[in-house]
């Protein structure tokens, strides 16, 4: 019981800070559109289950402006290592899919250039940890991950209509994951 104190003084500080900070500017790792009332929009760490079970995360595929694509982790910058539930959620116009990729070096600037550059090269930077299936418009799809501490990207990979990936518009976002 002792190790869930600590844990759940941190949840009821978080709470409480975004109950003072409702008005603020969106947390970085958002779109700046509005995410479903299922997640999360004022933490910037994945909680994790009160069960012991895994951590929790939701992304959203959004389209915020025209030819524009990005991940919406609702503010989730960071998450402890170990087994992660992701739910993924597409609410743009379009299909896509989430993978969940290490990045070798740790250099996700570094990554993020040689995929803007040429998607093939720079997925040769980073190993696949996960994956979910291409997503329709409207649908969703929830997978599990073994994460170890390093940096990670979450891309999209599906090809675009210009003939780019959608990583090269803008889907593409950094994750962080710490010890426990």
């Amino acid at each position: 019981m002792s190790k869930l104190m600590p844990k759940f003084a941190i949840v009821v500080a978080v709470l409480a800070i975004a109950a003072c900070s409702a008005d603020s500017k969106p947390a970085p790792g958002t779109s700046g559109n509005a995410v479903p009332s299922a997640s999360s929009s004022s933490s910037s760490s994945a909680e994790e289950s009160s069960s012991g079970g895994p951590t929790a995360l939701s992304v959203f595929a959004t389209e915020p402006a025209p030819d524009t694509f990005t991940f919406d982790t609702a503010g989730v910058e960071s998450l402890p290592d170990g087994p992660v539930l992701i739910t993924f959620k597409n609410l743009g116009t379009m299909a896509h899919e989430m993978r969940v990729e290490r990045i070798r070096d740790g250099n996700f600037a570094a990554f993020s250039v040689a995929v803007s550059a040429d998607a093939v090269a720079g997925a040769s930077l980073a190993d696949e940890v996960a994956k979910s299936p291409s997503i329709d418009p409207g649908k969703s799809s929830t997978f599990g991950a073994e994460l170890s501490t390093g940096t990670y990207a979450l891309v999209c990979f599906l090809v675009a209509p210009d003939g780019k990936v959608f990583a090269q518009h803008g889907m593409i976002r950094e994750l962080t994951v710490t010890p426990s």
